[in-house]
């Protein structure tokens, strides 16, 4: 990690874990709380936003963990504590 780039917040990483490994038929939908973590994460390049259709016409976002995204994830996730 750059030294210009700031480190990561626990709120964040759970963020990049919950989009990486999914728990079934939750994808993003129980993210909502964590708005302004996955915006920071989409600015910081971790995260890409993607804004589709739903059934019903109405726009929703849906983020998608990037590479560099999944790098930070494993290099959190796989450290012995």
């Amino acid at each position: 990690m750059p030294h210009s780039e700031k480190r990561l917040t626990e709120r964040e990483y759970y963020v990049l874990g919950s989009i990486a490994e999914p728990s079934r038929g939750q994808g993003n939908r129980r993210l909502h709380r964590f708005a302004a973590e996955m915006e920071r994460l989409v600015q910081r390049g971790y995260l890409e936003k993607v804004v589709t259709g739903d059934p019903k016409g109405d726009q929703v976002s849906v983020y998608k963990i990037t590479h560099k995204g999944r790098a930070a994830w494993q290099a959190y996730r796989f450290v012995d504590p």
